[in-house]
């Protein structure tokens, strides 16, 4: 998340560390019995110094004054209460303390899936709390403190950041948490995260799976898109729906280590029920204020579906008459023998005989770099000099089908059917 800056802001720097405990420093509490300390907390979470810039700011006469010298105690037990629910995964509680702003922005659920993406990927926070450098900044309006922060983590170790509190309606809430502090943007990993769901909506109508893929294709960017159509790429989600089966898993399973705020970095881990476990990465740009796909591996999604696609084109031509269409999938080695008057008087003519087919989940399969090899259910014509079925009567049958890579793309090149 960007951080926000206003106008007027006094910027300090108190060198001088302050420990982690357990009690929240407060004028009231200072004769107070001595409690269990805890080496992972502060008893400051921000510089004393900044009671000085309230007043100055505020005023050190009346009731400005008064306001100021208890907008300490106030600031600093914010502080420590996000720290200390960020240290112990409380993560519903840590969206409480967030300001309305962000609560517009994110979700609970949200907020809660991303910090438990960072433990998983990042590993789980241990310690929290103002960073060495002691730097803060008071922000007069609105009135907010932004304070330099520090979390360790399990396994990506130390990260420092800002976090903005805001005054709002009488209480001190989180407004900023920097990208450097958590080591990827909040908005640029949701929407990283947001892929996983829309992949996984299982449904049997047709209308929901072309709307979870038209989900999909909305957060790829201009050069994302540029392979491919909106129609081809929502009919490819179609086959891997068909062929590679439900989405048994799919996670964000590492977050690049040089995130920003205009660039995120994620690997994905995901499995379907008909192919293997597969790993894939991704980079989002924010672009217009929108974060977008602009690299995003497809194996994400399963098998290599660009073959079946092609499969999927000709057998649509075929049973909707237009010939020349279902010819010019054909391999070249296939139109050498059989011209476009040959194909279309021996097998595209009789449209009715190709009214379905089906690809077979469990025989679709690479044969080395350039071949894809797929079996299914037709109705069609069979002529004995080129392999294709003649005769009504037989609907259905079944065989393979064989594509081959030639300029770039995947072309039709033998039907062996029985």
């Amino acid at each position: 998340m960007e951080q926000d800056t206003t106008g007027g802001d006094i910027t300090q720097s108190d060198q001088t560390p302050s420990p982690i405990a357990s009690a929240i420093d407060t004028p009231s509490d200072a004769h107070a019995p001595a409690r269990a300390r805890k080496p992972r907390r502060r008893g400051r979470w921000i510089a004393i110094t900044i009671i000085v810039i309230l007043l100055v700011i505020l005023g050190a006469g009346g009731g400005a004054g008064y306001f100021a010298y208890r907008q300490y105690p106030a600031i600093n037990a914010a502080g420590l209460r996000f720290c200390d629910d960020l240290v112990n995964q409380k993560y519903s509680d840590a969206y409480s303390l967030l300001s309305s702003r962000l609560r517009q922005r994110y979700s609970q659920a949200a907020f809660v899936s991303m910090n438990q993406t960072l433990d998983t990927t990042e590993g789980k926070a241990t310690l929290c709390g103002q960073a060495t450098s002691g730097a803060f900044q008071v922000g007069v309006f609105p009135l907010s403190v932004t304070v330099a922060t520090e979390v360790t983590r399990a396994t990506l170790g130390k990260r420092e950041g800002n976090v903005t509190l805001l005054y709002e309606n009488g209480h001190w809430l989180v407004d900023s948490l920097s990208t450097s502090l958590l080591g990827v943007n909040i908005e640029g990993l949701l929407t990283a995260q947001s892929l996983c769901p829309d992949m996984a909506l299982q449904t049997k109508t047709d209308a929901a799976l072309t709307q979870k893929y038209a989900n999909v294709w909305a957060l790829y960017g201009a050069a994302a898109r540029a392979n491919t159509t909106e129609a081809d790429f929502i009919e490819i989600g179609r086959l891997h729906d068909q062929l590679d089966g439900k989405v048994e898993e799919c996670s964000i399973t590492s977050i690049g280590k040089h995130n920003t705020d205009t660039l995120t970095q994620v690997t994905y881990t995901a499995k379907h029920t008909y192919s293997v476990e597969t790993q894939a990465t991704a980079t989002l740009r924010l672009q217009n204020g929108r974060w977008m796909f602009t690299a995003l591996d497809a194996n994400v999604y399963g098998r290599d579906m660009a073959p079946a696609l092609v499969a999927t084109k000709w057998f649509t031509a075929l049973a909707t008459g237009d010939c020349s269409a279902a010819y010019g999938e054909l391999s070249a080695e296939m139109q050498k023998r059989l011209t476009l008057a040959q194909f279309t008087s021996r097998i595209c003519d009789a449209t009715s005989a190709w009214g379905f087919y089906q690809l077979d989940p469990g025989v679709y399969y690479p044969e080395g770099t350039s071949k894809y090899v797929a079996n299914l259910a037709v109705g069609g014509y069979y002529d004995a000099v080129i392999g294709f079925m003649s005769h009504p009567e037989l609907i259905p049958f079944y065989g393979d089908i064989t594509l081959v890579a030639e300029g770039g793309t995947w072309k039709v090149d033998a039907l062996l059917l029985v």
